[in-house]
């Protein structure tokens, strides 16, 4: 995984913020969103969230964390936490199917959806998303 020289500088402005190393990091216009080990979470937030808000008006960008999981389908549960989904594998695509609350809730959230799904083709080694 190649990361840019602005994702190294978000990468290293939030572990001098909070004391965590993210995982990995990306940056959506003005969104900086970040993924940490589930441990390192509560360390990364600060005590109500002061960490986070930090390094928001540092960074002068909104700031998302999301915690590492075992599976990609586990990342996006956690990511949406109130959407009912089913993940399958083909040939190095990652297929999710939802019902239809589940795809409204995904188009409400696009933005979000396209930094998780670029965290999963990073962290999980697929090739293609698709819902």
């Amino acid at each position: 995984m190649k990361l840019s020289k602005e994702e190294l500088f978000y990468i290293n402005s939030f572990d001098s913020v909070t004391g965590v190393m993210p995982k990995d990091c990306v940056v959506d216009g003005n969104v900086v969103s970040f993924v940490v080990n589930k441990n390192e979470l509560a360390k990364a937030l600060g005590k109500k969230g002061i960490k986070a808000r930090l390094l928001e008006k540092m960074l002068k960008r909104k700031v998302e964390i999301f915690v590492l999981a075992d599976s990609a389908e586990e990342f996006i549960k956690n990511a949406f936490r109130n959407i009912e989904l089913q993940t399958a594998e083909e040939n190095g695509t990652l297929l999710i199917k939802t019902n239809s609350l589940g795809k409204r809730m995904l188009m409400q959230n696009m933005g979000k959806f396209k930094r998780v799904k670029k965290f999963i083709e990073r962290l999980y080694k697929f090739e293609n998303v698709l819902f």
